[in-house]
């Protein structure tokens, strides 16, 4: 990156006091020569991608064909539409921000069935929750149950 590129992406996320302020990027990628129907189930990278509830994901399609995203709420076998992202041309990106009450969400490409991936949506930031805290949110997602000797975890 050279002196010039730095500095710009210095004051895009410099405030007007002067400090660069955090700004946490969350990707999915969608990686060259994904489409594949021979297979029964193609995730996006990563299947399960993390975000704290107001984050922005964005999907970066690094892929020659186009994909074209659609999410919803699955909740006891019941699928809700939530919205459409819109079709993802090769080699551009898309964002979205994720300010829902709820902690997962799932989504496939409505151009290609097979391909699907999950977002998890923290309340608070991951970073400050304890383990147990972690454990206790993953494992109603994931539907996990703790062994005895970890069973105090679960409840």
């Amino acid at each position: 990156m050279t002196k010039k590129q730095t500095d710009r992406k210095l004051s895009e996320n410099t405030g007007e006091s002067g400090f660069v302020t955090r700004t946490v990027l969350r990707r999915v990628i969608i990686p060259p020569k994904f489409t594949n129907s021979k297979l029964k189930v193609n995730y996006f990278i990563p299947r399960f991608k993390k975000a704290s509830k107001g984050e922005n994901v964005e999907w970066v399609n690094l892929d020659t064909e186009s994909h074209s995203l659609r999410f919803y709420e699955v909740l006891d076998n019941n699928v809700k539409f939530l919205f459409d992202l819109g079709r993802i041309e090769p080699h551009t990106s898309k964002k979205w921000k994720f300010d829902y009450n709820l902690a997962r969400i799932d989504y496939l490409c409505t151009l290609h069935k097979n391909e699907i991936g999950t977002i998890i949506i923290y309340s608070k930031p991951e970073n400050q929750m304890t383990n147990a805290e972690q454990f206790k949110f993953l494992s109603k997602i994931f539907d996990i149950k703790p062994p005895y000797s970890l069973s105090h975890l679960g409840s």
